[in-house]
């Protein structure tokens, strides 16, 4: 069909590689993985392999459980060929106590996050990770037996920094058993007495071509790792493919990353240096490079697929200038596109080959309908195709549009929210019949549509009547713009956003507002939700007193929920009274965000109850045979009386028993025994502590009972005496 003249051109691409374009056409022997590995879409289509690889990690006890499975969940949708994983967890105290690869035992999927049973010999690789000197741990002379014979399947082992190792000096040790697995990992050890570390690594080996540093991941001559450093390996066989950049002492290779292939059992292993930093995952190539090692012990299938798109067209008679598609296509593996045209959906051209980037045949590059075709076939085991997408670079003078603002899925905070176009046309736009779809009702004309400030925006912005409330998911596409020319818009342009006028919401705070505490330096923590946009952690701030703390505070962390700030990493001192303000916005764009304040108080007393005798009184002194002894406490806090003991003489009388207090301040405890004059009882009160938990320290005092009257002894002058001075003394002399 030869080409047509259109009445002034304009040129526009109409790409497919959405999760909706592929479950509009038809599928043999391929899979739709979402999102797109390249990022920039939510679909591709990748040949079937119905492979699972399942791993057992067998990792030391009280160590880092998802430094490994989740970077490896997270990146084996995004390797060539994509990878499909299932990891299973063992502590090293259990999996050492296993005598066969048969024997049944409990594991912790990680893919559901439950227990179940498995043997060894269901799994195609053993993976042993992830914790520094290996938590200290060796294999036991059963586990290592069982490990020879998994490898004996031909089956995959995976070693880490710190299980084939010995060290020297100071830092002695020798995981013998893990050494003696030669035969499955072409390593051994030698007595390492220096630990210099590193984080950078470079390529060794001049088997450039090798799958391992291709697939899954293209690996770069060097890479940063986490800080690692050599612990007396040395290679026996198999090749060394990264260690580290620069020199060593002598002798020391600074191995990284390590394969080998035992051609007697069939079997690969890998060995790669990360563990040292116990708790965290692996770096972003270090990562790659552990997958590449996991995929080295692992081989696929081979197969043919093919995907038949939907059809597609446009309103005006258009040409395909060229089409463009993106697809990994590894080793000698094979992607072919085909395309057949149609002038008005009924009669089709037979289907043509398509060459990427190249001229179209002139047969299928004149129409308003298509439909094209993907064959993929697979080279070697490893070889899986993926396509991402395809682009039709097409002229004429249709309208196309593309979303400027809001971006799809975002968070708007504007009541208001306009929604903005780019257009593209030679000709110029005409308003009256623009509409926009929004949950279902039609918004159409210049009522709704203004165009500018730039000549090529159209902007839809909702009437006062018809804004949006907190919470609204807006849901609409852009469905209709026509232009001078008569042509109208080349496909709708979907929009999507939710509204949110809600700022976060403090829901808890420790310490709680107007409490007591005793620590001086507490975790002072509060849990935030926004359930719409989220937080900002960056317009985080907390002040305390005249100090203001933000996320770039070393003390203070953020994890997406809860809030902590931790005083004694800070240094920080509380004093008495604590007054507190957290500010916090959401991350709702295009209005300012959502902010709210939230302030309170709390107090810290880290001192005890003080205790003194308030009866009786005279230092002690009792003159009746029976009474109550009153204690008086003193706490900003408040006395908690529960645990309270008094000790009098050889009795203890733990409260309430036979005891009354009044508030937080006044025990009384009654003396119910009957005493004699000159006797003397000792009496202690322990046991108490205030509200905030502070002990207070025990008294005692001793209690004398004086029950008899003093005692006239003399008289000055003597009864009957005759006194010859004027001025005579009198007196009287008594003793108690």
């Amino acid at each position: 069909m030869p080409a047509l003249p259109l009445v002034g051109q304009t040129s526009f691409a109409y790409r497919e590689g959405e999760l909706a374009d592929f479950l509009a056409g038809s599928i043999r022997n391929m899979e739709i993985i979402s999102p797109d590995p390249d990022g920039l879409d939510d679909a591709a289509l990748r040949m079937t392999t119905n492979d699972t690889i399942f791993v057992l990690q067998v990792y030391p006890d009280d160590m880092c459980l998802d430094c490994i499975y989740s970077v490896v969940y997270e990146l084996q949708a995004a390797g060539n060929p994509p990878l499909n994983f299932s990891i299973d967890l063992v502590p090293i105290s259990i999996f050492n106590e296993v005598t066969s690869i048969y024997d049944t035992g409990a594991v912790h999927s990680t893919l559901y996050g439950t227990e179940y049973r498995r043997c060894i010999a269901d799994y195609d690789i053993l993976f042993f990770g992830s914790g520094d000197v290996y938590g200290h741990n060796d294999l036991s002379h059963s586990s290592a037996a069982v490990t020879r014979s998994f490898a004996r399947l031909g089956r995959g082992v995976v070693f880490t920094h710190g299980t084939i190792a010995e060290g020297a000096g100071v830092s002695s040790y020798s995981h013998e058993n893990f050494a003696s697995l030669t035969d499955v990992s072409g390593l051994t050890t030698t007595p390492n007495w220096t630990y210099p570390y590193y984080t950078d690594v470079t390529l060794v080996s001049e088997d450039v071509t090798n799958p391992v540093l291709h697939y899954p991941f293209e690996l770069p001559h060097e890479f940063e790792v986490n800080t690692t450093h050599s612990r007396g390996q040395v290679v026996v066989s198999g090749m060394m493919w990264y260690k580290k950049t620069g020199l060593l002492f002598p002798g020391m290779e600074g191995l990284y990353m390590h394969t080998y292939h035992n051609p007697d059992y069939n079997s690969y292993s890998g060995y790669f240096n990360y563990g040292h930093t116990s708790w965290e995952p692996p770096a972003e190539w270090e990562a790659k490079a552990m997958m590449n090692v996991m995929y080295f012990s692992y081989h696929g299938g081979r197969g043919t697929a093919v995907f038949v798109s939907d059809t597609f067209g446009f309103p005006c008679e258009t040409v395909v200038d060229s089409i463009l598609w993106s697809a990994d296509v590894p080793g000698t593996s094979e992607l072919r596109v085909y395309l057949k045209a149609s002038p008005d959906g009924v009669g089709w051209t037979e289907w043509i080959p398509i060459t990427h980037s190249h001229p179209i045949p002139g047969i299928v590059r004149t129409a308003r309908h298509w439909q094209y075709m993907v064959q993929m076939s697979r080279g070697g085991a490893e070889d899986l195709p993926v396509f991402h997408w395809i682009d039709f670079y097409l002229t004429n003078d249709g309208v196309s549009a593309e979303l400027v603002i809001p971006e799809t899925g975002a968070v708007s905070s504007c009541p208001c929210q306009p929604v903005r176009f780019r257009v593209h046309s030679l000709s110029d736009i005409i308003l009256d019949d623009a509409t926009v779809e929004i949950n279902g009702r039609l918004y159409t004309g210049e009522e709704y549509f203004s165009l500018g400030p730039e000549e090529d925006i159209i902007s839809f912005i909702p009437g006062d009547m018809d804004c949006f409330d907190d919470g609204d998911t807006v849901s609409g596409s852009l469905i209709s713009v026509d232009n001078l020319s008569g042509c109208g818009l080349v496909e709708p342009v979907e929009f999507s956003f939710i509204v949110d006028l809600s700022p976060p919401e403090v829901i808890s705070v420790y310490p709680s507002s107007d409490t007591i505490i005793s620590n001086r330096q507490p975790n002072i923590t509060s849990e935030i939700i926004d359930e719409i946009a989220g937080i900002d952690p960056y317009s985080i701030t907390l002040s305390i007193g005249d100090s203001l703390f933000t996320v770039a505070t070393p003390a203070l962390f953020w994890d997406g929920h809860f809030l902590s700030f931790r005083t004694l990493l800070m240094g920080l001192v509380l004093p008495d009274t604590v007054d507190i303000c957290l500010s916090v916005a959401d991350s709702a764009l295009y209005c300012a965000p959502n902010a709210t304040e939230f302030c309170w108080r709390f107090f810290v007393d880290t001192e005890g109850p003080l205790v003194e005798l308030v009866q009786p009184e005279d230092e002690g002194y009792i003159s009746c045979d029976s009474t109550e002894v009153i204690f008086r406490f003193y706490d900003i806090s408040g006395t908690d009386f529960v645990g309270t003991i008094v000790q009098f003489g050889e009795e203890s009388f733990a409260y309430p028993d036979g005891m009354e207090s009044f508030g937080d301040t006044l025990l009384i405890f009654p003396l119910t025994s009957s005493f004699s004059d000159g006797d003397s009882v000792y009496i202690s009160v322990s046991g108490f502590s205030d509200i905030a938990g502070n002990p207070g320290a025990s008294r005692g005092w001793w209690l004398r009972f004086d029950l008899s009257p003093p005692e006239i002894i003399s008289l000055i002058p003597t009864p009957g005496s005759v006194s010859s001075r004027t001025y005579q003394p009198i007196g009287v002399v008594a003793t108690d």
